[in-house]
């Protein structure tokens, strides 16, 4: 096959972050990106998927609750947001089709990246 024939892969969305990007790459070639609004889907995807792994960083790193200002131990804030993220990345992916496809180690895989 010559060069002229490949097809030339769709880049990510320039607003997607490194981590977005990067899990672009894994799943690309899982959906038919020559439809816009699958093209829109994973990009929403990888979006919640980096959200996710910042905020779930950030817990690791402060722990799931704390003391306020009152003296009482509360749940961490960005605890709603990592769930709301969770939601929003089991909808996709199952929108998509991809929720079986793509397994935790090829997920992991993107730590080398971040």
């Amino acid at each position: 096959m010559g060069l002229g024939n490949m097809k030339r892969k769709p880049k990510p969305p320039t607003w997607l972050d490194t981590t977005a990007k990067k899990y672009w790459q894994v799943l690309s070639p899982l959906v038919d990106l020559n439809n816009e609004s699958i093209k829109e889907q994973l990009a929403m995807l990888c979006d919640n998927w980096s959200v996710f792994r910042e905020v779930t960083a950030t817990l690791h790193k402060d722990g799931l609750s704390f003391i306020n200002d009152f003296g009482k131990i509360t749940t961490h804030p960005l605890l709603p947001t990592k769930w709301k993220a969770q939601f929003e990345i089991q909808k996709l992916s199952k929108s998509l089709g991809v929720s079986n496809d793509v397994s935790i180690d090829d997920a992991d895989e993107l730590d080398e990246f971040i």
